[in-house]
């Protein structure tokens, strides 16, 4: 504490006699101002409104030159690319997918043809290979009949006469 208040005292009295030798131009050795010069007492460079002509210094940090070149205008907006897709109208109606044991634990329709006729069915046709049941158009000892065979264990679940 008294050491910041030693070090405020110093700094006070140096700056004291500094700023009455820099107003009569004896710091820094630059030249006074005289009151028929044309730039004595004008506002800062860089601000709006001051007077007196352009003076331009090459290297001056308060110099503000205008790029000469002009900036390209702004491209118009793209959505990004692939076009954007907003997703399904409302109302959509999303099936929701089978369980996990859906596909893994069934046998293939060819497989499940193959059972029919090992079974003894002639001219065995697919009519529908979805889901828990398949349909086969076939013929047994001359009669045309359908046979539904399980898509999970691939038993003959009916034979139908038609």
């Amino acid at each position: 504490m008294i050491r910041s208040i030693a070090l405020s005292a110093v700094m006070a009295a140096t700056l004291a006699g500094a700023v009455p030798a820099f107003a009569q131009g004896a710091v820094g050795g630059g030249a006074t101002c005289s009151s028929d010069s044309l730039y004595c007492n004008r506002p800062p460079r860089g601000i709006p409104g001051a007077s007196g002509p352009p003076h331009e210094v090459p290297g001056d940090p308060g110099y503000y030159r205008p790029d000469p070149r002009p900036r390209p205008p702004h491209p118009p907006y793209r959505p990004p690319h692939p076009p954007y897709y907003p997703g399904p109208p409302p109302g959509y109606y999303r099936p929701v997918p089978p369980p996990y044991y859906y596909y893994h634990a069934r046998i293939s329709c060819s497989e499940a043809r193959r059972i029919v006729r090992s079974e003894g069915f002639r001219n065995v046709k697919a009519i529908d290979c979805e889901g828990r049941q398949y349909q086969f158009r076939a013929t047994y000892r001359g009669r045309r009949v359908l046979v539904i065979v399980s898509s999970r264990s691939g038993d003959i679940l009916d034979v139908r006469y038609r």
